[in-house]
């Protein structure tokens, strides 16, 4: 379920009967309370480099966005706490009419909201279905280890694997430098 939103329960419930109303019934409508329990600091929550990355792409005025199977409630409540305060360029919300990771239709209407072409964009994940979204919609995609490891179908997904988000900035300037030398600029 990391990764795709409580819609997917109601298709899994003839193989795992009660989860929808796990999900739906239980925690989902307590989702916000869950998580300011187990992080009530700002930033307790924040994967690793989170602040690092995100300031060097807004100092590099190179646009960010936020696409997730969680509410825009739940969206904006978890940026909201985070160590530093986000500018993402864009919000998307599974709950706003899209289909459920691995569908890309998600990634590719924020690639579309940052007026990018989906092979120029990129994609850092964590989950399953997230890797697969971003495979199938065209986009070059970085996996960020968490809690889930990949299985094998998992591991045929990832193309790039990266331990933590301040070594995605670092390989992000580093292609940038290299693509400016090679440009001559």
């Amino acid at each position: 379920m990391m990764g795709c939103d409580s819609r997917k329960a109601v298709e899994l419930e003839d193989r795992y009967p009660g989860l929808d109303q796990c999900l739906n019934g239980e925690y989902t409508p307590n989702r916000l309370k869950y998580f300011f329990e187990m992080f009530p600091a700002p930033g307790s929550a924040d994967k690793p480099g989170l602040g690092e990355l995100t300031a060097w792409l807004e100092e590099a005025k190179i646009p960010y966005a936020v696409a997730s199977s969680s509410t825009r409630n739940d969206i904006m409540a978890f940026l909201g706490h985070a160590s530093r305060t986000l500018h993402p360029a864009a919000v998307l919300s599974g709950k706003e009419g899209f289909k459920s990771k691995p569908d890309p239709d998600i990634f590719l209407a924020a690639a579309m909201e940052l007026g990018c072409d989906p092979a120029h964009a990129l994609v850092l994940e964590d989950s399953a279905h997230g890797v697969k979204a971003a495979k199938d919609g065209g986009f070059p995609c970085i996996w960020i280890p968490d809690v889930v490891q990949p299985d094998e179908e998992m591991k045929q997904n990832i193309q790039m694997e990266l331990p933590d988000l301040a070594a995605v900035k670092d390989w992000l300037k580093a292609a940038r430098d290299n693509r400016q030398e090679k440009e001559g600029k």
